[in-house]
């Protein structure tokens, strides 16, 4: 584990130096280094930590999904921008969120469009039909089943222009070419120069960056706070702090306080308490978890932690009731194929230790976790044995090195149980809830 903390700090030396100096770099995602999902950050890191990588195969991903932005449209009332806002929101969310009362409910925050001084931008990754909004609410809509193929040619052109003639590829990507289009939205239809604040929660995501650069070029007094509404990563190294970031982030704990401010740049000053937690459904006792992460794992890698099951389960075989172990997806890759895949291998294993196999070890139950995940945090137990499995130990592991509050027994170089986690270090419910009436005003 020292070992691997020592990578881990070599790691956030990488990103300190690509992403400080110009606020330009921030936009490029490139240098969004969001481990939990399988983007070009990712694997440029992989690459520097001499690890197998697919860097290119990822980078043209991030460039095919520009054919989707001919699809964003904004769908508001006509005169909605008769009124005076004083605040600006911006989030994600699906079409039922949006409550027949035109009420929006925020499933980061907890926080209601109640207050009528505060403008709503929400991003839903759907189609959406343009039913009654209310005054305060834009919706910007993503239909990600169409892929324009002209459009896609024209935008990879004017940024390929770009990058050879300006050496500019600050847009050569979905999420960069969003923060763009909804800042082009904003300063064509309000006064950014009169707005208070602005809300989000916040990610580290480039778009994000892009925005808070932008509205700060024109005010200066602009606040702007972000929201953390989870528990916090292993390595969060998108919440490294420099000036594209929030002037205030909210947190849900101390530790996750204290690792932010030790380790990713943010000052004491610059981070504040709240506890506004999204629900999570709970584990069902008495029954044995195998959580997958967020993650796209490729064949290789799937096949590189089958193994590692298959090594732990060998190790277990006598305490493990494999006729009781249930599969849980991530709730928003349901209908991943590589996810889909990833189970099968799972079930596949499982089957041939339930046959082979027979359960002595009664009232013993497991929870395994995989890959980069903050399931850890969410759902540790102390009643059961709950095993992580680090693709990338430097990645995925909470290394009590750098987390006060976690205790960690290393069962093999990939696999590793934790024995104590003090939740309310992480996720203390005993914070006060934040009234977003009160914070708006």
């Amino acid at each position: 584990m020292k070992q691997a903390f020592k990578e881990q700090n070599r790691i956030i030396k990488i990103i300190k130096k690509k992403i400080n100096g110009l606020a330009s770099k921030n936009f490029n995602i490139l240098n969004y280094f969001a481990l939990f999902d399988d983007l070009p950050g990712r694997e440029i890191l992989k690459f520097n930590l001499k690890k197998k990588s697919y860097i290119f195969f990822s980078i043209l991903k991030s460039i095919y999904h520009l054919g989707y932005c001919s699809n964003l449209k904004f769908f508001y009332k006509k005169n909605v921008f008769q009124n005076k806002f004083k605040n600006i929101f911006i989030t994600w969310s699906i079409k039922k969120n949006i409550t027949k009362k035109n009420i929006f409910i925020d499933k980061y925050t907890n926080f209601d469009s109640k207050n009528k001084d505060t403008l709503w931008i929400i991003i839903i990754e759907e189609n959406y039909s343009n039913f009654k909004l209310a005054d305060n609410i834009v919706v910007l809509s993503l239909n990600k089943t169409k892929f324009d193929k002209i459009f896609f040619l024209k935008l990879l052109l004017i940024n390929i222009l770009k990058l050879l003639l300006l050496r500019k590829n600050i847009f050569f990507n979905f999420n960069s070419y969003l923060g763009k289009f909804i800042f082009k939205f904003i300063h064509k239809n309000i006064n950014i120069s009169k707005i208070d604040n602005l809300y989000l929660p916040y990610e580290g995501q480039p778009f994000q960056k892009f925005l808070i650069h932008s509205m700060k070029k024109i005010n200066k007094k602009l606040k702007c706070s972000g929201f953390d509404h989870n528990a916090p990563h292993s390595l969060p190294l998108q919440m490294y702090y420099n000036r594209t970031a929030p002037d205030i982030l909210y947190v849900m704990g101390k530790e996750t306080k204290r690792v932010y401010c030790k380790f990713f740049n943010w000052s004491k000053e610059n981070v504040k308490f709240y506890f506004n937690m999204k629900k999570y459904q709970n584990l069902e006792k008495k029954i044995n978890y195998i959580l997958l992460p967020y993650n796209n794992y490729s064949l290789n890698e799937i096949l590189f932690l089958i193994d590692q099951f298959d090594y732990y389960f060998k190790l277990k075989s006598e305490q493990i009731d494999f006729k009781n172990i249930l599969i849980k997806i991530h709730p928003e890759k349901i209908n991943n194929l590589n996810h889909i895949l990833f189970k099968k291998k799972l079930e596949k294993l499982i089957k041939k230790y339930s046959k082979k196999y027979l359960f002595k070890q009664h009232n013993q139950y497991f929870i395994f976790y995989v890959g980069h995940t903050t399931s850890v945090i969410n759902h540790f137990d102390r009643n059961t044995k709950n095993i992580h499995f680090c693709l990338y130990p430097e990645f995925d592991l909470y290394n009590p090195f750098m987390w006060k509050g976690i205790k960690t027994k290393k069962i093999s170089n990939f696999i590793y149980e934790y024995l104590m986690i003090n939740q309310k270090y992480f996720l203390n419910k005993k914070l006060k809830k934040i009234s977003f009436e009160n914070m708006a005003m």
